[in-house]
């Protein structure tokens, strides 16, 4: 009995005669509010992280689409002076001027 009596000592309420069920739920919510506090906290902090992760992914996703899109035109570029090489016709250097000029504007 003294150790109930120390737990409402501890709360603030000494001497004053509590039903069973009162005491029931102060315990319930002694114990209850600080792990909704403490998880409450983890959730804020995961959410937080998560949206970090989300805005570096689609940073990344961004430049890995303009690397993407340079290899292509790097690529196109290359094959008029290949044709050029090999046939020596000089439609192939307009060609590549044309698209070193695209590639250069990316």
């Amino acid at each position: 009995m003294a150790s109930s009596n120390h737990l409402f000592v501890v709360i603030g309420v000494k001497g004053m005669p509590y039903k069973i069920r009162t005491k029931l739920i102060i315990t319930f919510f002694a114990i209850i509010f600080p792990f909704l506090i403490i998880m409450g906290s983890i959730a804020v902090y995961n959410q937080n992280e998560t949206r970090k992760a989300t805005s570096m992914f689609s940073t990344i996703t961004k430049e890995m689409a303009v690397v993407g899109q340079m290899q292509v035109l790097i690529v196109k570029a290359l094959m008029p002076a290949n044709d050029y090489i090999i046939t020596g016709d000089k439609k192939y250097i307009d060609e590549f001027r044309n698209l070193a000029r695209d590639l250069e504007k990316e």
